[in-house]
């Protein structure tokens, strides 16, 4: 893994709060989906969780974006990059 840059403090804290996000709505998923009347495709806690879940992803992915936009990044290798919290470094990893 090569560290093309170091992201700054605020922006490491912002994608981590999105990740998290993320992270508790699919939890949240699992949990209800789990043969729970409350929650089926029809219900409008099942309709709010999938809004959430929508728009927590288009907010990371537009941060990602200004990411990659700031630190000059290439955006054909998005999927090539891996955010590292601890050191706030953006690192390139070859498939």
């Amino acid at each position: 893994m090569n560290i093309i840059v170091t992201i700054s403090e605020d922006e490491n804290e912002k994608m981590m709060d999105i990740i998290e996000g993320i992270n508790a709505l699919k939890v949240l998923v699992q949990t209800l989906a789990s043969d729970n009347e409350l929650y089926n495709e029809n219900s409008e806690m099942y309709t709010r969780i999938k809004n959430d879940l929508k728009n927590t992803m288009a907010d990371y992915q537009i941060e990602w974006n200004k990411i990659i936009e700031k630190y000059h990044l290439d955006p054909e290798k998005c999927e090539n990059y891996f955010l590292n919290f601890s050191d706030r470094s953006i690192q390139y990893v070859e498939n």
